[in-house]
């Protein structure tokens, strides 16, 4: 697969945001609302359009499932099933599902 530089972009701008969402302070606002644009410009989409899930989603698929654990899911599908449970995706685009399938595989490695 060949991602598109607008796929490309609109991915890198996800993972920037995640980035900011990490080095998150006292003194820094809280970039939700930033994250979830950013995954609504790629082209995600969820039933109710909840900001806090879908940053959620976007932490769990490019960046680390550390939170589920840290919640008690055992695994990224407990959590990923946990997550569509408070706000079904409802549009996933395939670029992300490339992306995302590639991080859990490296993620997995160790």
């Amino acid at each position: 697969r060949t991602l598109t530089k607008r796929d490309r972009l609109a991915l890198a701008s996800v993972v920037a945001a995640l980035g900011k969402h990490h080095h998150h302070q006292q003194d820094h606002p809280d970039n939700t609302r930033e994250i979830s644009h950013a995954m609504q410009t790629l082209g995600f989409r969820s039933r109710g359009s909840d900001d806090d899930n879908m940053a959620r989603f976007a932490a769990l698929y490019f960046d680390s499932d550390a939170e589920g654990r840290k919640l008690g899911y055992p695994t990224p599908q407990k959590y990923l099933m946990h997550l569509n449970s408070v706000d079904p995706m409802v549009e996933v685009p395939d670029p992300a599902v490339f992306v995302a399938r590639t991080s859990f595989l490296f993620r997995g490695l160790g």
